[in-house]
């Protein structure tokens, strides 16, 4: 079903949301954004916008690691899967492990050389339902004109779920992370790739590997420095930046 037929089954919600009812964005085939005045904004396979408001339901989570904008705990139905983009956002630096910022929303990596120190993230995705299964770490660029996203020599990133977080989120730390990271080598050996992605003008939806469920997930991502120094920026909003699928 198209956007536009979809837009005109939502009428009614159209009218409640004022012209925040479902629009186009790369979200995966049989999916469509949504980003509705009760509070759901993401991919889903059908039309959020009639239920509840967010806090209403047993199925919303909140935390102090949210991000601004509101992202409830859907459930799809069957087959269908639905998708939480922005992550919060922790900057972490290992040549100053004590080292704690507040949270940012955009996507910053890097490790340029030995005198240049790196920068690693935390993502925190929330609200994720507790019966979600199948969860899949990825990430999404819209069309050139839609972003901003810059690679620099190699796009490689390491990921790694944490298995918790620090409960003092004014301190998150490289040092306060570490204890958070499993010794397990296969969790361990996720990558995702943005190298010359920045180059490519189309939008383009991108998988990176399956995660443990949970309620709310922590992913720790940097510089896999295998084909050597790299850098990678990109603004995260509903076109861009990683996310987290999952089914019911």
């Amino acid at each position: 079903m198209s956007a536009i037929i979809k837009t005109t089954v939502s009428l009614a919600c159209f009218a409640a949301v004022a012209l925040a009812a479902p629009t186009w964005t790369d979200c995966d085939a049989g999916e469509y954004f949504y980003s509705c005045a009760n509070g759901y904004r993401g991919c889903f396979s059908m039309d959020p916008c009639a239920l509840p408001p967010v806090g209403s339901t047993p199925t919303t989570t909140t935390s102090a690691t949210t991000s601004a904008t509101a992202i409830a705990a859907v459930c799809p139905t069957g087959t269908a899967s639905a998708k939480i983009w922005q992550p919060t956002m922790y900057n972490l630096y290992p040549s100053e492990p004590d080292r704690a910022e507040a949270p940012v929303s955009h996507l910053e990596v890097s490790h340029k050389s030995a005198t240049d120190p790196a920068v690693e993230q935390v993502a925190v995705f929330s609200g994720i339902p507790a019966s979600a299964k199948s969860c899949t770490l990825g990430w999404a660029q819209g069309a050139a004109a839609e972003r901003v996203f810059k690679v620099e020599n190699s796009g490689l990133v390491s990921t790694l779920q944490l298995t918790g977080f620090p409960s003092d989120v004014s301190k998150v730390s490289s040092a306060s992370v570490a204890a958070y990271e499993p010794t397990d080598a296969v969790k361990a050996g996720l990558t995702i790739d943005f190298t010359n992605w920045d180059k490519v003008l189309t939008a383009a939806p991108h998988s990176g590997g399956p995660v443990d469920c949970a309620e709310t997930i922590y992913v720790k991502v940097g510089i896999k420095t295998t084909n050597g120094d790299g850098y990678v920026y990109m603004d995260q909003d509903a076109k861009n930046g990683l996310t987290i699928s999952y089914t019911c």
